[in-house]
């Protein structure tokens, strides 16, 4: 099923279109998302600037969201929250956080930290958090957000909530 993207409010701060490739499986934005967008997909990449407009759902359970600058990520992430029957969830990658080694979550806002200080953040949704429901983890030179039941080595666990 192909990403569905809707512009919800057009102004002098939103641009009219975005460069988008589809496949059918997986998209990836090339261009600036600049404006109100709400983005329906089951898997995306984000190559540039993403607005604080923003607003990213998946379709489905195991949805994957790899953003290649998170630092340049404004938007606003809605995880899918696992089920019993269904007990994978969310995969975020934040490529290229290699000196990140700590994480904290305040609210909806997700803070990644080197050394004590923030060095990227992200702001999250989920409808229900459950006990065990978000795990961050460093995973090579990323920083991958996992929500559900993905049994993550504890040797690479910065953050279990």
């Amino acid at each position: 099923m192909a990403t569905t993207m809707i512009k919800t409010s057009f102004g002098s701060t939103g641009c009219e279109s975005t460069a988008f490739q589809d496949d059918g499986n997986n998209t990836v934005i090339t261009a600036p998302l600049i404006g109100y967008w709400a983005v329906v997909t089951n898997a995306i990449e984000f190559a540039g600037y993403v607005g604080e407009g923003a607003v990213v759902g998946l379709r489905q359970q195991t949805g994957i969201v790899t953003i290649d600058h998170p630092d340049q990520f404004h938007g606003l992430i809605t995880l899918v929250t696992p089920t019993e029957a269904s007990p994978l969830g969310t995969i975020i990658d934040l490529v290229g956080l290699a000196n990140a080694d700590g994480a904290s979550l305040s609210g909806n806002m997700l803070n990644i930290t080197s050394g004590g200080q923030i060095v990227d953040q992200l702001r999250l949704n989920a409808p229900s958090w459950g006990p065990g429901n978000l795990t961050v983890a460093k995973i090579g030179n990323d920083i991958d957000i996992l929500s559900g039941n993905y049994g993550a080595d504890p040797t690479q666990v910065l953050l279990h909530v």
